[in-house]
């Protein structure tokens, strides 16, 4: 693996949850960079609170109330849905998790990590310039992508969880094609008895993890 190459990201991040918080004291304890996907209508002040206890993290918003709207693809503003309503459901999004969280909020996570091409160009009147997606996923947007592609879940319903081997071989092969590579966690999802194998995986790829300087070295180059 390629040094610094690495980023995580937890989603669906909302209110206060033993699993998240284990999992983002890990990644703190390492001197990691963590990018949580926050829902809007479900962040609270009390997780808000503990999110101010690590500094190496970055919030982006994750939808707004992850509900789905989609029909063939799981989606929470497909392109059916009125431009304005979109644009007014976002911006308020935006400003309630900018206000819990005491600092701007520039990037988005799009629920299923699909977004439609009316709420790219909504996002980028809103003021967004990072969108974290997947890699099967490639979206024609001005907004600079820095998306995941290993998901530690193997199957949602019900949950499976990858095993540390096979998520570091994972992880190499991603490598190989991606710059950087982003790992995808829920782990509020997680059942308790997979957190302790995580966080050992976590430490073994911490050497090729970014810390916070070199994530955001990393987003002012995409940005150019």
């Amino acid at each position: 693996m390629d040094s610094l190459n690495l980023f995580h990201r937890l989603d669906d991040v909302a209110g206060v949850n033993r699993n998240q918080i284990a999992v983002m004291e890990t990644l703190h304890e390492l001197g990691l960079h963590a990018l949580l996907a926050a829902i809007p209508d479900s962040l609270t002040a009390a997780m808000s609170a503990e999110i101010a206890r690590f500094p190496d993290c970055e919030v982006f918003q994750h939808g707004v109330g992850h509900i789905n709207r989609g029909a063939d693809l799981r989606d929470e503003f497909p392109a059916t849905l009125d431009r304005r309503v979109q644009r007014r459901l976002l911006r308020d999004g935006k400003h309630r998790l900018e206000q819990l969280l005491g600092r701007p909020v520039v990037g988005y996570v799009p629920p299923w990590n699909y977004v439609s091409p009316t709420t790219l160009h909504v996002l980028g009147e809103l003021g967004f310039h990072y969108l974290s997606a997947h890699v099967r996923h490639r979206f024609e947007t001005p907004l600079v992508q820095i998306n995941v592609s290993v998901n530690v879940f193997s199957q949602y319903h019900p949950v499976k969880v990858l095993g540390r081997d096979e998520l570091k071989l994972r992880v190499e092969q991603a490598c190989r094609h991606y710059c950087p590579v982003g790992i995808l966690y829920h782990p509020a999802a997680t059942p308790k008895r997979h957190l302790p194998p995580l966080c050992r995986f976590i430490r073994d790829v911490a050497q090729s993890s970014m810390t916070k300087s070199k994530w955001d070295e990393h987003c002012r180059r995409a940005a150019k």
